[in-house]
């Protein structure tokens, strides 16, 4: 009797597995003074520092170095007493911006490159440094009170489409010949408004009066050509 061997083939169909991978967005605060490349000047990062996606808080007391040409956070908060120190580098914050403490430069080619279009800055401290770049459009809350000083050269730097907007009842000094803002910027409201505006090296400070409410903001920019020309616009 002849016996009969029967195969059975398994087919083993492998199906790749899709995983969805996250990034999470992590909230990094100093826990010490140092500089920003070291894991143990912070906590609650989970890359050990902070990376592009991750909120930046300086606490109070705490002063902290940039190391990086370039280093990238998305929301950042100087508390107050707590202070941030460019050391001539460039970073860029895509978020909001909250400065109680100080923000300051101890070279002479820092640049804060400030990204995210919609986004705000707030905050009753101070900064001190070679730039300010409005590389989107930003809004000053009516409760800062931010005092800018220049170390080095101008502060803020806007063009019409990367734009300081001054929103409703928010106020301003008159700026200086060391720190003003070089490029348009927009009051919001009918109030009275001295715009802290200059054309590179060129402070030329242009006020409004206070008018009937109407539909209806002020963007102005300033060009200096030979004698001064002033640019408003009503929108």
């Amino acid at each position: 009797m002849k016996s009969r061997l029967s195969i059975l083939l398994v087919m083993v169909i492998l199906i790749p597995l899709v995983f969805n991978i996250s990034f999470a967005q992590d909230n990094c605060e100093s826990l010490t003074s140092g500089d920003w490349d070291q894991a143990g000047t912070w906590t609650n990062c989970s890359g050990s520092t902070p990376d592009a996606t991750d909120n930046v808080t300086i606490k109070a007391g705490h002063t902290v170095t940039q190391t990086a040409f370039s280093q990238n956070m998305a929301n950042l908060t100087i508390e107050a007493t707590g202070m941030l120190d460019d050391n001539s580098k460039r970073p860029n914050v895509t978020g909001n911006v909250v400065i109680n403490g100080s923000l300051i430069s101890t070279g002479s080619s820092g640049r804060w490159n400030l990204k995210g279009a919609g986004t705000t800055v707030n905050g009753t401290g101070s900064v001190t440094t070679d730039r300010f770049k409005f590389l989107d459009d930003k809004t000053i809350l009516s409760s800062t009170d931010l005092t800018f000083t220049s170390g080095f050269g101008l502060d803020i730097n806007t063009t019409t489409t990367e734009l300081l907007k001054i929103i409703n009842d928010a106020t301003s000094t008159t700026g200086s010949s060391s720190s003003f803002v070089d490029g348009p910027m927009k009051k919001i409201g009918n109030d009275a408004f001295t715009f802290p505006v200059g054309d590179r090296s060129i402070w030329a400070r242009l006020g409004i009066s206070a008018h009937p409410p109407l539909p209806r903001n002020i963007l102005l920019n300033i060009f200096i050509l030979h004698t001064g020309i002033i640019a408003p616009t009503l929108l």
